[in-house]
């Protein structure tokens, strides 16, 4: 290792350009952490990636506003997105801490979200999957400049690289992806 050290970031051209708004504090933070218990994903101790989280976004302050998305299903972000987007507070990053997929017959990265159905239940709840083309629509809807995804798999594309989650968001317009 040199003396000096040298960050790598991954970028794709954007097949969307969307125009970028100038952020003023504080910046909205929409929290997604889905913890579905099935064959497509076993449970993920979520004190892994929550509490470092939790712990620099409190040493920010005013300057965040960050929002926990309850409960962590597919329809729900879409409602909530909704709701800050007509109220005029969209969110400015969505970071997502759950699982991934990759799907052979379809080609694409999924997100595995909890099923609305088993919003009851305290363990075993379902995996809803959601293709990286719905995700990356809804996104490039709302206009959502910054996606952080923690979800294993997502970045997974045996032949097409452009096919995972992450590229996917890339080239919908989102700015950035992590």
């Amino acid at each position: 290792m040199g003396a000096r050290p040298v960050q790598v970031r991954q970028r794709l051209p954007n097949r969307v350009s969307l125009d970028r708004a100038v952020t003023q504090p504080p910046v909205r933070i929409l929290l997604v952490s889905p913890r579905p218990e099935d064959d497509s994903a076993g449970y993920i101790d979520h004190r892994i990636s929550a509490l470092p989280l939790v712990t620099a976004l409190e040493n920010l302050g005013v300057l965040v506003n960050p929002t926990v998305l309850a409960p962590p299903t597919f329809p729900a972000l879409q409602q909530e997105l909704d709701r800050a987007h007509k109220k005029g507070t969209p969110y400015h990053v969505v970071h997502f801490d759950g699982h991934g997929v990759f799907s052979k017959e379809t080609g694409l990265g999924k997100l595995c979200f909890e099923d609305p159905q088993d919003l009851e239940k305290l363990e075993k709840r379902k995996s809803q999957l959601v293709d990286a083309q719905e995700i990356a629509g809804l996104f490039r809807e709302h206009q959502v400049p910054l996606v952080f995804l923690e979800a294993c798999q997502s970045a997974k594309s045996e032949e097409d690289p452009t096919a995972s989650v992450e590229a996917k968001l890339l080239d919908e317009g989102v700015a950035a992806s992590c």
